[in-house]
């Protein structure tokens, strides 16, 4: 037999205990009840972040433990699973929590555990401080804990899928994955039952298949899985292998998408020059992005004076962007230490306004039609970015950039300042003193943090701009150049991120003034889950263990530059009403298209005869049957073959279901 133990214990205040004991190091663990389960929480704000466990059956050998941890999805929170293998320290996967108040299960695969008392005398711990992670930003919830150990089976397994990055099929695509399973050990062939399923990225199973093969050691045994998920959506891959010596698993992430139209107002920023863009590249081409926003910094193009030498690297990611269709806004900054030394700061001196007009000379003749877009400098109203802050100091940059810029390029598009927030009295200061003359649009990044775009105010951020410039230079566009919000513990969840992305830009595409929307930045930067600026992008680390893979915000902007596009909006209701109905109307080559949401309250709804023939969709632009849908925070779009009246909210919402 391959199954070796299973163990039980209860983390309510009964403490039913069944091979496993519980251990917390607070004095007086807290025992509370949600929805008629009893249950213990674990407090984020005390010294020992955690709940130990020793396993008092007896486990011998290199096994595999399949940990079930029953909690409950309060808060934003995280927390991690503390073992030991090889005599090192290991944590699980992250279990990230997306605040449903619903009692969920996750379950842990813990490879080659060592029963051991490694763990302050104990086997194994709930961390909700986990160093690779860092520490939670909530509290969380626990009912019981299950772990059952299995020997570890001397057979490898790997599952790869297309030979692009992230495992995405677009539309259509047939969607394969390859398993192979190879023996650890010289056989002649080891029976083996293999269990492929497929979940949803909420672990919902969804699909499963069986298969019984003979595994060697000389030959890899393939097999091509194709699950029935045909839905638009992320998904997990899980492939398990269970044979006379054990047990052994293996999983991926995958996503199906639909292709987004190139959108020529959407841009993302990068970093390139840290990452691999021949992977991230064709992503956001297929995400329906059009643009880049990267840099060619001063210090790294002249490291000796008047000695420019394009980097190989920058050739490398400017030629993976021009084959996908992405083009390149460049920033151009910041200090070199050939003409500088201390910290950041905008020009200065005569010698520094030369030298820095030269390399921007330089530059911009190197690129030629490369790059048509330039950014000057970014976010000059911050310390980090120049020590003097002040617009009078940032104006004679601009100036310089702008005259050196239309030298080399005279129809290049030229932004900035590109402010931290929309810095209003920054801006107005900088357009008083005739800053309009030197750009052709206003930059600026009007984040918000953890608040959505209704709540937090986003339409106003952007119409306050709007009204400025038209006060001061109305010939000038607006363009938000950075914008965007991290998935982190204690802030904005998975599926909330991919809500706030579109919703922002639907908003930004109901401003005649604004060009173009750049979100920050599309990849994630680690795999810490409480710090804010790891977890930005649209797809994962290229660190971690899914790099690459879709996240929610991925396949939810597809959608929108599928369904919506670059259109602008025909008409734009509830912007700053968090409490009605927000909703757009925006016409492509494709038809009209209604985004419609609800932040605080939900409807049913039900479209009236009037928009026969319409199809509906959801937020990753799958097909909703009938007329009838639910409409909450989560957008909807409406697509018609005419142009709908703002009246559609009126005529199609029957009837309220509940008042949140």
């Amino acid at each position: 037999m391959i199954y070796q133990k299973y163990v039980k214990c209860d983390l309510s205040e009964q403490k039913s205990e069944e091979g496993l004991e519980s251990w917390q190091s607070s004095l007086y663990p807290e025992y509370i009840e949600r929805e008629g389960t009893k249950c213990r929480r674990l407090i984020v704000n005390q010294p020992d972040k955690r709940i130990y466990f020793r396993v008092t059956d007896d486990i011998s050998g290199s096994c595999t433990a399949i940990m079930k941890i029953s909690y409950f999805d309060e808060g934003t929170g995280h927390f991690a699973v503390l073992y030991r293998s090889g005599n090192e320290e290991r944590w699980s996967e992250p279990v990230l929590l997306a605040d449903t108040c619903e009692w969920k299960e996750c379950v842990l695969c813990l490879k080659d555990i060592q029963i051991d008392r490694g763990i302050c005398s104990n086997d194994l711990c709930i961390d909700l401080n986990p160093k690779p992670y860092g520490c939670s930003a909530d509290h969380v919830i626990f009912s019981c804990v299950g772990i059952t150990f299995i020997k570890t089976a001397s057979i490898s397994i790997e599952i790869s899928a297309n030979a692009a990055a992230g495992n995405t099929f677009y539309d259509d695509e047939d969607i394969c994955l390859k398993a192979k399973f190879m023996s650890d050990k010289e056989t002649d062939g080891k029976e083996a039952l293999i269990i492929f399923t497929a979940c949803g990225d909420d672990g919902t199973e969804l699909w499963q298949e069986t298969r019984n093969t003979a595994v060697h050691s000389s030959v890899p045994v393939e097999f091509e899985i194709r699950p029935n998920t045909e839905k638009y959506g992320l998904y997990i891959l899980r492939a398990e292998c269970f044979c006379d010596d054990g047990y052994n698993e293996c999983h991926v992430r995958y996503a199906h998408s639909v292709k987004g139209e190139r959108n020529k107002k959407l841009g993302g920023c990068v970093h390139f020059t840290e990452r691999d863009s021949a992977a991230v590249a064709p992503l956001m081409s297929a995400c329906g992005f059009g643009y880049i926003r990267d840099e060619f910094l001063w210090k790294d193009y002249e490291k000796k004076e008047n000695e420019f030498n394009f980097l190989p690297e920058w050739e490398r990611y400017l030629s993976d962007a021009e084959k996908n269709g992405l083009e390149m806004l460049t920033i151009l900054g910041f200090n070199n230490p050939v003409y500088h030394n201390g910290p950041n700061c905008v020009p200065k001196t005569p010698e520094e306004f030369e030298a820095f007009e030269r390399y921007v000379s330089t530059l911009v003749s190197y690129l030629g039609k490369r790059c048509s877009m330039y950014e000057i400098w970014n976010e000059p109203n911050l310390a980090s970015f120049s020590k003097d802050i002040s617009p009078e100091a940032y104006l004679p940059v601009a100036k310089a950039a702008f005259n050196a810029i239309k030298k080399s390029a005279p129809d290049a598009y030229i932004i900035g300042p590109g402010t931290s927030g929309e810095a209003l009295p920054w801006i107005e200061r900088f357009l008083e003193l005739g800053g309009g003359d030197y750009i052709d649009a206003v930059s600026f990044h009007p984040y918000i943090w953890n608040a959505g775009p209704v709540e937090g105010g986003f339409y106003k951020k952007l119409d306050r701009v709007d009204k400025l410039i038209e006060r001061y230079c109305p010939g000038l566009d607006m363009v938000v150049s950075e914008m965007g919000w991290g998935v982190q513990s204690g802030g904005v969840t998975r599926k909330s991120h991919a809500e706030y992305l579109v919703k922002t830009i639907a908003m930004s595409q109901s401003f005649k003034r604004l060009r173009k929307y750049f979100m920050y930045e599309f990849q994630d930067s680690g795999i810490s889950v409480s710090d804010v600026e790891r977890n930005f992008g649209l797809v994962e680390y290229w660190g971690g263990p899914y790099a690459y893979a879709a996240k929610p915000a991925y396949t939810a902007a597809a959608a929108f530059c599928r369904l919506v596009g670059s259109a602008e909006a025909e008409w734009f209701i509830g912007a700053e009403d968090p409490d009605g109905i927000t909703a757009g109307c925006y016409k492509n080559s494709r038809g009209w298209t209604v985004m419609i949401w609800s932040e605080c309250r939900k409807y049913d709804v039900h479209l009236t005869d009037e928009y026969i023939g319409a199809q509906i969709y959801d937020l990753n632009g799958n097909r909703i049957n009938g007329t009838d849908f639910c409409l909450a925070e989560t957008p909807i779009y409406i697509r018609t073959s005419f142009c709908p009246n703002i009246r559609i909210i009126d005529c199609a919402v029957e009837r309220r279901c509940d008042n949140r």
